[in-house]
């Protein structure tokens, strides 16, 4: 049966938005963006070094002894200057190492650096602006990363450069194609800096935008700013002048001389009930055999004469008359022919449901199946990569990524109600939906999305051609704002939807596709998992 894989990325690109002129709280700006076009000398070094020297990487005092979590977490920015002032922290949060790797839709490279360079955790800063005058900024990124090694954290820095600058193709994020990739200098910023500008364009419509990213080093910790604009404006001195507040806060973090964050962060989602459903129908011709009217009775056994009466002659094929000769060796052969076919339409449907509930790593999912009136399904108990499945009255446990558990656990809980996992983050900015309220008096608002927007989470070929998106629905609302409900219903040949979603269509037909999703109980203490026996 074909699924629905949505991809969960978190982007690395970030931007932002000029404030209103009532909002400037402050009179500190950053360097101002020049209107002159950024078409910057590129830097003429080779990633890595073509001379095959080794570039030795400071120690800094500061990064030598162990820094928690909580001190990193200080040290992404969450206020920012002119002409950003009017942004706001939207998500914070530890970026993993398992979590830096689902966030690219392929991370097997980023695996690899994080062990060949030591890679040991990091903390992010997603701001986004509560106010828009129509600029041309999107979100501003800022997030740090620590390392076993100053020399491993140089040589990822070297690393990550390289990888963009490869990257033409659009894996850099899975809504952007990178067009063009340079590298400018960067100064005193750091003890070692690289500044890259990437040209940027959306391969569903006609939207272009550039990227500018500083990152640099300071002893074993890593440190970057991303700004996204969709306006070709030389915006290096912009970020620079962000990337260079970013370096005073992490100093700050780690001399002691910081000790809180300086405003309300928002809150973290922890547990929540879930409902997934998603419906399959699939309408074919088939080809049958067709069965003339005169073979109805083919088969059937004659009936017995009365008692007495001698039985009818049989009246097959008559005896070949004695005085005719044989047939020849060579006569013609027989014709045999196909049995008559007739086609019949059909139509098939699958219903697949999952409800649950999530609290941390832990996850409780039960799955049901319907195809055709015939019900199967299964509950599993899941707790960080251990998982049991319920059988009779007795859990059993499982190995969680083997089949066929790993299919029935790509519904639960079928999407994430954090905006950045889902990858609806940049279509459903705060205060740019329709305010609706719930039968509870709660606010919340309703989005309503385009086939772009499932391109932007991963279903590449969705507005390629041959697939209809009728309705996509995304409402928001809760402390987060967290994604609460999901309607979307498309349509298409099955071609069309085996080129988008993978094989598993019925050749030649129309396909059908309805998937819903409710997420409540944000952070309700009465959830709780325990780990079956």
């Amino acid at each position: 049966m074909a699924r629905i894989r949505l991809i969960l990325v978190l982007a690395l690109l970030a931007g932002a938005c000029s404030a209103g002129p009532d909002q400037l709280a402050t009179t500190e700006t950053y360097p101002p963006t020049t209107n002159a076009p950024a078409q910057t000398e590129v830097t003429r070094i080779t990633l890595p070094p073509s001379s095959g020297a080794v570039i030795e990487a400071a120690v800094n005092p500061l990064t030598v002894r162990p820094i928690p979590i909580d001190t990193l977490a200080l040290m992404p920015l969450q206020t920012l200057k002119t002409p950003f002032n009017g942004f706001s922290v939207t998500e914070r949060f530890e970026e993993t190492n398992e979590r830096s790797i689902d966030r690219l839709p392929d991370g097997r490279d980023e695996a690899e650096d994080i062990d060949t360079f030591g890679r040991q955790t990091g903390y992010r800063t997603v701001l986004e602006p509560t106010w828009s005058n129509g600029a041309d900024a999107v979100f501003v990124d800022t997030w740090v990363a620590t390392f076993t090694s100053p020399q491993g954290a140089s040589d990822y820095l070297r690393d990550y450069a390289g990888d963009v600058l490869k990257d033409r193709d659009g894996g850099h994020a899975a809504d952007l194609r990178i067009n063009e990739a340079r590298l400018f200098d960067v100064e005193e910023v750091g003890e070692e800096a690289i500044g890259l500008i990437l040209d940027e364009s959306v391969p569903t419509d006609d939207d272009d935008y550039q990227e500018t990213i500083v990152g640099f080093r300071f002893g074993r910790i890593l440190a970057f700013v991303s700004v996204l604009r969709n306006s070709p404006v030389d915006n290096r001195l912009v970020v620079l002048g962000v990337a260079s507040d970013l370096a005073d806060r992490l100093v700050s973090a780690l001399d002691g001389s910081l000790k809180a964050p300086v405003v309300d962060t928002p809150a973290e989602l922890v547990s929540y009930r879930f409902e997934y459903e998603q419906t399959l129908t699939q309408k074919f011709t088939e080809a049958v055999e067709s069965i003339p009217d005169d073979e109805d009775d083919e088969g059937d056994e004659p009936e017995p004469p009365p008692d007495g009466e001698e039985p009818p002659p049989d009246e097959g094929d008559p005896p070949p008359d004695e005085g005719e000769p044989p047939p020849e060796d060579d006569a013609e052969p027989t014709t045999t022919t196909e049995p008559p076919r007739e086609y019949v339409s059909r139509t098939v449907t699958t219903k697949v449901t999952a409800t649950g509930v999530v609290k941390g790593d832990a996850m409780e999912c039960t799955v049901s199946y319907n195809t055709a009136g015939s019900r199967t399904g299964s509950k599993y108990v899941v707790i960080d990569d251990d998982a049991w499945i319920l059988k009779g009255s007795t859990y059993t446990e499982i190995e969680r990524y083997v089949e066929p558990h790993a299919a029935d656990l790509l519904y639960c809980p079928g999407w994430s109600p954090s905006r950045s996992e889902s990858g609806v983050r940049p279509s459903t900015r705060p205060g740019r939906g329709i305010v609706e309220e719930t039968a509870d008096g709660e606010q919340i608002e309703r989005f309503d999305l385009s086939a772009s927007d499932l391109v932007s989470i991963g279903l590449g070929g969705v507005d390629a051609g041959g697939i209809r998106v009728d309705r996509f629905h995304v409402w928001t609302g809760g402390d987060g704002p967290w994604v609460m409900r999901v309607d979307l219903q498309m349509r298409g040949s099955a071609n069309a939807m085996e080129r988008a979603l993978g094989a598993g269509f019925r050749a030649g037909g129309s396909v059908t596709i309805g998937l819903g999703f409710r997420a409540t109980d944000f952070n309700d203490p009465t959830i709780r998992i325990a780990q079956p026996g």
